[in-house]
């Protein structure tokens, strides 16, 4: 993960919720979807007041649980978040999950939607590269099912997240590439 390269990352997400007039997010209500083992969250969420993980695989979820020990974790799958209430989150967080191949992009951003409230943001990230042999950035994705890595994939699925995002009427939908992430978001409507 070349996000473990330092704290850039990071950064450039905070530069987002700050063009998103969030900089406060700490304080907000977030609820992070996919967290996987949560190496993620020291650093960018560990003093939030507020925050729900979640992820599909219950011991990567404990592993995250460890390491943001305020937050609520929750077992479930991105498309069915059924377990929190409709309206209730500031702050959607999503990295690194849209770009699956085991993923319903429309029924997670339906998801995204529900939970979040009128004027709430959701933020998600695609990876637009790899860690290779020695270290070396290798950008783009590997196409499902082949060993081939093309560097337009990325693209393609912000493209795909952000036509939803619009479709589910989502105001200031923007895109936003970093260093090895793009990032796709927006603001519910009122």
């Amino acid at each position: 993960d070349v996000r473990g390269l330092g704290e850039y990352w990071q950064n450039e997400i905070r530069t987002v919720l700050r063009r998103l007039r969030a900089a406060d997010y700490l304080s907000r209500r977030i609820i992070n979807v996919g967290i996987g083992n949560g190496l993620e969250a020291p650093g960018l969420f560990d003093e939030a007041k507020h925050l729900t993980i979640v992820d599909i695989a219950p011991k990567s979820l404990e592993r995250a649980r460890s390491l943001v020990r305020r937050a609520s974790a929750l077992v479930s799958e991105a498309e069915n978040l059924q377990s929190i209430a409709t309206a209730s989150q500031d702050i959607y967080v999503s990295f690194r999950t849209y770009q699956s191949s085991y993923f319903s992009t429309s029924r997670a951003v339906r998801e995204a939607y529900r939970v979040v409230r009128q004027g709430g943001l959701v933020i998600i990230s695609i990876a637009n590269g790899f860690l290779g042999p020695g270290s070396a950035l290798i950008p783009g994705l590997v196409i499902p099912h082949t060993t081939v890595v093309s560097r337009d994939r990325p693209f393609e699925i912000a493209e795909r997240v952000r036509r939803k995002l619009t479709l589910f009427r989502f105001e200031e939908v923007g895109i936003e590439t970093g260093f090895a992430e793009i990032y796709v978001y927006g603001r519910r409507g009122r």
